[in-house]
């Protein structure tokens, strides 16, 4: 019941995500699919103009708002500058939201000389003390007044910030705001009640496509329900990650099973006491009480246990979510169920059934049983043995199932840590900065280069395993329609020989820099999509983003395709051009000190950038966080399977007890007539290690089904072997004939004059 209710708090959180503001239902955001044959991808992220021109366009729309995110230093008078993100609304943006104020502004809520911050920021940089008409700068240039405090955001909105300004200061700072050629901002709709979403989607992308490049003829425009982000997954530039149906209703799916294995547990618990019980029910009988009055008692006993339980439950689901919430970064809490009528109501419903299905089949087997047979000490027939039988074959097709996809998604996980990327990513230390104006790359590099340790160091747009930004790429004299998508990056000539890639034609970008304007290195994969071998590519011409018809780029070398991206994605197109001006750094270090290294990295990048203080961490750890959610499942899923499996051995452990006890006199005989410990052991073991082989054949053709669901979305992954199944098929019998082992010892060894003496 405990784990019930933390994943039915965890599915209810998941599924209520936005839904506190008033207008939820009307609310969408405008999204984007870039469609490629038969794969698709999909993007948060659309024009910083399409907001306006949409509100102006379709009379329908009724309201309409842009957001986008600026990374900032923050001074405020006597404390020390820290790196922050904004988030830039337009005015718009409080019309659509429900955002609740803790001090509101007096008179606009956004202009563009003033900043919202919230409760918690509030607390934390100005204390008890009143923030409005406070200062608040943004790096040398932006100097703003707090309007007003805003209550937090909840832990179900992807909104969440801690700074509001104006998305004027968007367009003031970054030219390509009003560009059509660019999807970097979030736009938001409110539209009627009812309308047509699927004319309305197609109006749309029609209307985009208008203004986009001609290559852009692969994107689709449309709505996505707010309240549909978080279970939406796949999304690249999500605000906040989203977790998807799948896994939210695959781990309620658990604790249902989890608590159905409880319930027939109770059910063998019962029965294997039914000889105790057997006497009391007899008198019971004899005095007059009838069958329904004995029903009747045993369901309430099952009420109470379930009641009990449940009061436990609350306890240990408590305790339990300061661990779930640590671990998972969540911020569930009982108040929810608690504080809802409703969801109580559903709560106290479950305890019902539960106390029906599990204590059902115990009260109308016990209150069948014969008074004048069970007062003579004859035992009643166990006409319900099938039926216990049947729910040991259901429990350990259940666990079987979830042994094998444990097994399943660890070595999913396992293989996306291990597999080789393509590059060495072992002793690579990486950080962002922006460099001072007053020291140059080369003197950067020679500086770090001062490091005990550090052999090689490289700039770059985007460090590998990150956020990668794509653009069009097509041969120069050919249409731009003939464009594909691809990644670009900007580097130096050090990018190759510190990521140690493979240089299969052509060669290294120059050190001296003559390829800053034109020089360009691919990946095979963008060599094949154009039509050329790697040696063919060599010396062509290609277009897109910084390549134009007057300065095409010229391919000067082709490298082994890598993953640049993490491995949920699959290796597409990629074009590396020279630059000396990224701000992401690598750096190849050797030695046995490594972990003292960063320590030294910080103190010169800090002192030789602006902004924030420099951070550096090992490539390793960033390429690890990228499988954060796939090792957290399989974390949980292994929690969950632990009960899981304490629970059917418990059920298996009782139903041993009670065969035990049923056979009591047929051992005896068995003994008398020279049976030996080993044979009766056999023989109490045979027939419940068939229920679990029988159990294993049904679990794995199910396992299979499920876990392919789930391996579907990764372009790269395991394949399923014998072994996975043998592996748990091994485990589960071990398990199995482990728990039997204490109960077949016990009843072969004892003394036969004794399991007849009631005779």
């Amino acid at each position: 019941m405990a784990a019930c209710l933390v994943t039915a708090l965890f599915a209810y959180q998941e599924y209520t995500y936005e839904t506190h503001h008033e207008k939820a239902d009307r609310i969408y955001r405008v999204v984007n699919r870039q469609i490629e044959g038969t794969k698709s991808t999909y993007l948060a992220l659309t024009q910083g103009t399409l907001s306006p021109e949409v509100l102006k366009t379709f009379p329908e729309v009724e309201n309409a708002a842009r957001l986008g995110f600026m990374l900032a230093s923050m001074s405020v008078e006597g404390k020390e500058p820290e790196g922050i993100k904004v988030t830039a609304v337009d005015k718009t943006f409080f019309s659509i939201f429900t955002i609740p104020f803790k001090i509101a502004p007096h008179g606009d809520v956004i202009t563009d000389d003033g900043i919202l911050i919230s409760e918690y920021a509030a607390n934390r940089i100005f204390g008890t003390k009143n923030p409005i008409g406070e200062t608040i700068s943004l790096g040398n240039d932006i100097h703003l007044k707090v309007l007003g405090v805003f209550e937090n955001f909840p832990n179900t909105s992807h909104l969440s910030t801690q700074f509001i300004i104006s998305f004027s200061w968007i367009e003031k700072t970054e030219a390509h705001a009003a560009s059509w050629s660019f999807n970097s901002y979030y736009n938001y709709l409110l539209m009627p009640e009812e309308f047509d979403a699927q004319a309305f989607n197609f109006k749309l992308n029609e209307f985009v496509h208008r203004f986009t490049p001609p290559g852009w003829k692969s994107f689709e425009y449309f709505l996505q329900p707010i309240t549909k982000i978080n279970l939406s997954p796949g999304y690249v530039a999500n605000p906040r990650g989203s977790i998807g149906k799948t896994l939210i209703n695959g781990f309620v799916m658990v604790s249902f099973i989890i608590l159905l294995l409880a319930s027939f547990n109770y059910m063998n618990l019962a029965t294997a006491r039914s000889a105790r019980r057997a006497l009391e029910v007899g008198i019971r009988k004899v005095v007059g009480a009838v069958r329904g009055q004995l029903i009747r008692q045993f369901l309430i006993e099952s009420l109470i246990l379930c009641v009990i339980g449940f009061l436990l439950a609350i306890l240990w689901a408590d305790i339990g979510l300061q661990f779930f919430n640590a671990f998972t970064g969540f911020g569930l809490t009982l108040v929810t169920f608690f504080g809802n009528p409703k969801l109580l109501g559903y709560i106290i419903l479950l305890l019902l059934v539960i106390a029906v299905v599990s204590g059902g089949y115990p009260a109308f087997f016990l209150s069948r049983f014969v008074p004048s047979a069970v007062l003579k000490g004859q035992r009643s027939s166990d006409s319900g043995r099938r039926w216990r039988k049947g729910l040991v074959i259901f429990q350990f097709s259940l666990t079987g199932l979830l042994v094998v996809l444990v097994i399943m998604v660890l070595r999913q996980t396992n293989y996306m840590r291990e597999k080789d990327l393509g590059f060495n990513k072992k002793g690579i230390i990486v950080f962002y900065g922006d460099r001072n104006t007053d020291i140059s790359l080369e003197s950067f590099k020679d500086e770090m280069m001062k490091i005990s340790g550090v052999k090689l160091m490289t700039s770059a747009t985007s460090i590998p395993g990150t956020r990668m930004n794509t653009t069009d790429l097509w041969e120069n004299g050919k249409p731009q329609g003939e464009s594909v998508k691809a990644i670009w990056v900007y580097s130096d000539h050090d990018y190759i020989p510190t990521l140690e890639l493979t240089l299969i034609a052509g060669r290294n970008f120059n050190s001296n820099g003559t390829d800053a304007r034109a020089g360009a290195i691919i990946n095979e994969n963008a060599a094949a999509v154009l039509g050329w071998t790697p040696e063919e590519a060599i010396g062509k011409k290609i277009l897109g983003f910084s390549f134009s018809d007057s300065i095409p780029g010229e391919i000067v070398g082709v490298i082994k395709d890598f993953h640049i991206s993490p491995l949920r994605k699959e290796i597409i197109p990629l074009v590396i051009a020279y630059s000396k001006t990224s701000n992401n750094y690598l750096l190849r270090v050797e030695g046995t000190n490594l972990n003292q290294i960063p320590e030294q990295v910080d103190k010169i990048g800090t002192k030789h950038t602006h902004g924030d203080k420099v951070e550096s961490q090992f490539l390793e750890e960033v390429l690890e966080e990228n499988y954060g959610a796939e090792i957290k499942t399989g974390q949980m899923l292994t929690f969950f399977t632990f009960l899981a499996i304490l629970i059917g051995c418990s059920g298996l452990y009782a139903l041993s007890a009670f065969e035990g006890e049923q056979r009591t006199k047929e051992l005896g005989i068995r003994k008398i007539m020279g049976a030996s410990t080993r044979q009766l052991l056999f023989i109490l073991s045979r027939d419940f290690l068939k229920l679990i082989v029988i159990s294993l054949f049904l679990a794995m053709p199910m396992s299979y089904f499920l876990g392919n669901l789930w391996l579907r979305l990764f372009p790269y992954r395991i394949a399923w072997s014998a072994e996975i199944f043998l592996l748990a098929a091994g485990f589960v019998l071990s398990l199995g004939w482990l728990t039997i082992l204490t109960q077949a010892v016990k009843a072969s060894r004892m003394n036969p004059v004794d399991a007849l003496r009631y005779e």
